[in-house]
């Protein structure tokens, strides 16, 4: 990633600026995420177009501690990513803090699962919940940790599962708790399942269906509707939970193809200065790409810079998109106005080879500075 990094910014810093890497996720917990925050750093040191700070606390998204700052990165944020389940007045004032910022004239900038969040059933009592089942586990507890999110929740997937299932039946009063006495009855109750024939064990063959038995199936990750709390399906991304983020930051995750699956990125404005290190060429990419819900996403909102080359793609891959997109409308990259500021995405950025492509880093540099305000670039709609 260092050896890749720009050697010069692509415009004249109007004036010193300060850009606040947010590297806090409340679902899936990206490995990269630390990676992204260091390029962010370091990119601004080598080039002269900015400062970088991290931060993996949401809340140092409040109105005062924005007033230092130019931008605010959004690093693979994912789920609910600024709320505090426990204090509905501190959520309001950091996402209203996070409005006003862009609103009065500064940027926002976004990098891969930073539109995996708001959407899914409910934010709920922990922070991200339905995040469209793309929560992590035990390996994105593992994640968090070399992130340094302490204290990430993992909302959503296997867990959330298995969570929603337990508390479903084991809350015999509707307080929705469980108490020791009712976590044991629950286990006492699904032993019966596991172990029919009362042997006081259970094969490892037999383990997995018989335990699946006892929960409602999962949505698989990335490529199937999410469910809401009560196992109801969703269509693909489930439901916008934040509509003004979700309509800021372009469009929330659907579907990926996952990582290291061959995309060929498409050019779509060549004349922009957000471009112009691809020279107009398409470029084949391996990453996780994501795909935006069809109510989510639209031309109409964004001015499209790249996009993923359909017409590339084999049968077998486009088979592998559930809930596929009508239009076939993949866009990977954009740039948008919110009131006075701009906001600069790149869907891209999953994997840590992501940072090691020259060309990748010139387009979030030239991304970042126009959403800063010192690269001007045609911002209106792609579709009027």
């Amino acid at each position: 990633m260092m050896a890749a990094l720009p050697d010069k910014a692509f415009a004249k810093p109007a004036k010193p600026r300060t850009v606040l890497v947010l590297g806090h996720a409340s679902g899936f917990v990206h490995s990269s995420i630390p990676l992204a925050a260091k390029m962010m750093e370091e990119m601004g040191k080598k080039t002269g177009a900015w400062t970088a700070t991290t931060t993996y606390d949401p809340a140092d998204i409040n109105a005062e501690n924005l007033k230092k700052y130019d931008l605010v990165f959004l690093d693979s944020t994912t789920g609910c990513f600024l709320d505090d389940p426990n204090d509905p007045a501190a959520t309001s004032a950091r996402r209203a803090a996070l409005l006003d910022f862009i609103r009065s004239g500064k940027g926002i900038a976004g990098i891969h699962a930073a539109t995996d969040s708001y959407h899914g059933g409910s934010c709920g009592g922990a922070s991200g919940a339905g995040g469209g089942g793309r929560a992590g586990g035990a390996a994105g507890a593992g994640r968090a940790a070399g992130a340094g999110a302490a204290g990430a929740g993992r909302a959503g997937g296997a867990g959330a599962t298995l969570a929603n299932a337990m508390v479903a039946q084991g809350d015999k009063d509707g307080d929705q708790k469980l108490s020791h006495a009712e976590f044991g009855a629950v286990t006492a109750a699904w032993w019966d399942t596991l172990d029919p024939e009362k042997t006081g064990k259970v094969a490892q063959a037999d383990f997995g269906p018989r335990f699946a038995s006892l929960t409602p199936a999962p949505a698989p990750r990335g490529n199937r509707a999410s469910a809401d709390a009560n196992g109801s399906p969703q269509k693909p991304g489930g439901e916008p939970l934040w509509p003004e983020f979700n309509r800021i930051i372009g469009g929330y995750f659907k579907f990926h193809w996952v990582d290291p699956q061959e995309i060929t990125v498409k050019i779509d404005d060549p004349k922009s200065p957000l471009t112009a290190m691809f020279h107009g060429e398409e470029f084949v990419i391996h990453d996780e790409t994501y795909t935006f819900n069809q109510e989510s996403f639209s031309r109409t909102n964004v001015h499209v810079l790249t996009s993923i080359d359909y017409s590339k793609m084999s049968d077998a891959d486009k088979a592998k998109e559930s809930g596929m997109r009508t239009d076939h409308d993949y866009a990977l990259s954009w740039i948008r106005r919110e009131g006075n500021g701009r906001l600069f995405y790149e869907a891209h950025g999953h994997s840590e080879r992501i940072y090691a492509m020259k060309p990748m880093l010139e387009h979030v540099l030239a991304g970042v500075q126009y959403a800063l305000g010192d690269l001007k670039a045609d911002d209106s709609p792609s579709v009027k």
